[in-house]
């Protein structure tokens, strides 16, 4: 007794194979999808960065990450696929001299009060000269009058205190910011989130 099998091979990828000798040609869509990924994974380290950050005086987040998350957008052309990220952060990953941009000097922030704020937020700010390039925005003392709240000498003064006086901001006429490669993602993880986009790339072309 002999048993005969039959069976038909058919050949699905040599025409795929003849396709993406055309297609795979570097092109503005091919690279859109390589942008998307690259730009989501610089967004992702932007997060995990924000969630590392705490401001030492308590103050609540300034919002900066969450704005260069927002600012970071995936570009395309023919030739290349671009992540496109705000200046500041060249400025965080290169490092390098901050020099103010109106005005003579960089104001710090001394005090929970002043951070997120610009001193010309206050209007009872004076400027105490530190030294050559360097200063200080210190509030102006204020009296404070506490009154009685009862009984039969209420309104009449209970107390005088002068209050006010603390250092609000530290001037400087320039800084130079450290390096910070970390703002990045490294570029074996740049590279293989496009290598990504490019595989979704290649599954339309199925």
């Amino acid at each position: 007794m002999s048993l005969t099998i039959s069976f038909t091979l058919r050949d699905d990828v040599t025409p795929f194979v003849h396709r993406v000798r055309t297609d795979i040609r570097p092109n503005r869509t091919m690279h859109r999808y390589m942008a998307d990924e690259a730009r989501a994974e610089v967004r992702s380290n932007f997060a995990i960065l924000a969630g590392e950050e705490h401001n030492a005086m308590g103050a609540p987040s300034s919002g900066f990450w969450q704005r260069m998350i927002d600012g970071t957008v995936a570009l395309s052309t023919e030739e290349a696929a671009i992540v496109r990220m705000p200046r500041e952060i060249a400025q965080r990953f290169y490092g390098g001299p901050i020099s103010p941009i109106a005005g003579k000097y960089l104001a710090i922030p001394a005090r929970t009060e002043a951070y997120n704020k610009s001193p010309r937020q206050f209007d009872d700010l004076r400027f105490v000269p530190l030294g050559p390039g360097r200063g200080m925005l210190v509030q102006r003392a204020q009296t404070q009058l506490t009154p009685f709240k009862s009984g039969k000498r209420k309104g009449q003064i209970k107390s005088v205190e002068e209050t006010g006086g603390g250092v609000f901001y530290w001037l400087v006429s320039g800084v130079t910011q450290r390096p910070n490669p970390r703002v990045l993602p490294a570029n074996e993880v740049l590279g293989a989130a496009a290598l990504r986009g490019f595989g979704t790339y290649l599954q339309t072309l199925v």
